[in-house]
């Protein structure tokens, strides 16, 4: 986790133009989101066949179906791993004011295949 927060920083995409980095794309890049930290953190356990999950969640009260932030939960602990530390793709919101309204767990990691 620390060396993607080294490597990565947190910057919001385009709205009308969202992308899903691949991790070596972002660390290339040096930037991403919440989406594409949460990919390149997964990639990493992957490789160190530790079960994870993602988890989608909504933090706008006002709109519980509007899915805007994403995060890895490690399966066998049941730990969120949150990198960019509450905020949501848009680049709004902190860890201390973040509430999770809703969330749906999203894929498991041996549904996801990375190249």
């Amino acid at each position: 986790s620390q060396f993607i927060w080294d490597n990565v920083k947190f910057k919001k995409d385009n709205p009308n133009r969202q992308q899903i980095r691949y991790g070596t794309r972002a660390l290339r890049d040096g930037i991403g989101n919440c989406v594409d930290y949460s990919v390149l953190l997964s990639q990493f356990l992957i490789n160190l066949r530790i079960p994870h999950s993602f988890i989608m969640v909504a933090t706008d009260k006002n709109q519980p179906a509007n899915y805007n932030h994403i995060f890895v939960v490690l399966d066998d602990y049941d730990l969120p791993i949150d990198l960019v530390i509450g905020q949501d793709q848009t680049g709004k919101g902190n860890k201390s004011n973040m509430q999770l309204y809703k969330s749906v767990p999203y894929f498991k990691s041996q549904k996801l295949k990375v190249i």
